[in-house]
Parts: C-alpha cells; sequence; structure tokens
C-alpha cells in the first residue's frame, strides 16, 4: 500500500525515470488491489471498530478515485468549466479519507499484533 504514494511524490518532483503516466496506471492498480485485498482479509464482513473504519476508508479511497478516473477525461473533453472545475476537485475527496486510512491500517496491524 505503500507504493501506491509513489505516485503523488514521482508527480510533485522531476526526480525519476519513469514517465508520471505509468506511476499513474500503477497507483490505480495498486490501488484496486489494496482496497479488494483489505476487503478479502476482512472476510466480507465488518469486524471490530477499527478495522470496520479501516475497511469503510479504503473502500471510500478507492471508490473515489475510481469516479475521478473515469469522470476527469470527459469533464475536460467537454468544454464545461464548471463541471471541470467540480471533477478536477476530486482529491478533496480523495486524500481525506486516505490521510485517516493509513493511521487506522496501522493502528489495526498493532493491535493484532500486540494482543
Amino acid at each position: 500500500m505503500l507504493a501506491v504514494l509513489g505516485f503523488s511524490l514521482r508527480k510533485r518532483t522531476r526526480a525519476g525515470r519513469v514517465p508520471v503516466t505509468l506511476w499513474y496506471n500503477v497507483h490505480i492498480l495498486l490501488g484496486l488491489f489494496g482496497a479488494v485485498g483489505v476487503v478479502i482479509h476482512a472476510r466480507f464482513a465488518w469486524g471490530s471498530i477499527n478495522s470496520s473504519f479501516a475497511l469503510a476508508t479504503a473502500v471510500l479511497v478507492a471508490a473515489s478515485g475510481l469516479v475521478a478516473r473515469y469522470l476527469l477525461g470527459p469533464a475536460r473533453r467537454s468544454g464545461n468549466r464548471l463541471v471541470l472545475a467540480l471533477v478536477e476537485r476530486w482529491h478533496y475527496l480523495h486524500v481525506p479519507p486516505l490521510m485517516v486510512l493509513a493511521p487506522a491500517v496501522l493502528v489495526h496491524v498493532y493491535i493484532a499484533h500486540a494482543y
């Protein structure tokens, strides 16, 4: 799941030999695999409060990423400035759950191994 953050780092720097478009595709693939992995790990059920929280945020992050993936292109091609402005602000829905997901996963791993 940490490799998913590689796209964000590569997008903001010029360093690196791998093109941003390749990082973006890897970011999407790993993000989907990570969300599916969380759902499988949770056995398709809600468990403790922390694991349920991690599951919900993982699904929310993946869903917001998929929405942006398939709406951003058509919004840019439409020429409608209002729609484009709304869709381009998708990261306001995508990044905050990610910031919640990371600590939730760390707490979940700590609790699972500590007890």
